[in-house]
């Protein structure tokens, strides 16, 4: 996640260096993602971007979050699941396949199950372990997990489950061109075993 000195950074600077990062890491995938072009676009000297993030892992991770965010608020706010988080994950996912081509913060999701937090995650990379348990928190805040019988730290288990298979099942959509109504169908089925 970045460094204080990022968050100390005036308003304008910092939303400059989030705006392009959110272009890069939307555009490209993450391997193809230079940190040449983003401190060039940004105008920041390269010792800049390693006082901010450790290094473009951090940097991807601090955007996923962020997108993460905003999609589980725009979720949250829709109300046709009622507060039923499969369900909930269900039209987020809907929505997401409607513009994974199109709106910036479908395209940086996108590149994130084609490349890496599945495998970050799996593999306990620290800072996407970090930014898995904050995304995981929003969702405990956002939705009614009261129905779940079991403790905060089971739950959060769960929704990493949840999360694994969203991401498999985007994957797949994605790599063998699945409609839309198969896609829902098959992550529909999915996180019924959860269910």
């Amino acid at each position: 996640m970045p460094t204080e000195r990022f968050y100390n950074l005036n308003m304008s600077k910092k939303d400059k260096i989030t705006g392009i990062l959110r272009d890069e890491f939307s555009n490209e995938t993450y391997d193809k993602v230079s940190i040449n072009q983003i401190i060039k676009k940004a105008g920041i000297p390269r010792g800049s971007f390693y006082q901010y993030f450790t290094d473009k892992t951090d940097a991807f991770l601090y955007i996923f979050e962020i997108v993460s965010y905003e999609l589980i608020e725009k979720s949250s706010k829709r109300q046709d699941h009622k507060g039923d988080l499969f369900e909930a994950v269900i039209d987020l996912c809907s929505d997401f396949y409607d513009q994974m081509h199109v709106a910036v913060e479908y395209k940086v999701i996108k590149h994130v199950m084609i490349y890496t937090v599945s495998t970050m995650i799996q593999s306990n990379t620290p800072n996407a372990e970090e930014t898995y348990h904050k995304i995981s928190r929003k969702l405990l805040e956002v939705f009614d997990l009261s129905y779940f019988a079991i403790d905060a730290e089971e739950l959060s288990e769960y929704i990493h489950l949840i999360l694994v298979m969203v991401l498999r099942s985007m994957n797949e959509a994605e790599n063998k061109n699945l409609s839309k109504d198969v896609f829902i169908s098959l992550l529909r089925k999915r996180l019924n075993y959860l269910r």
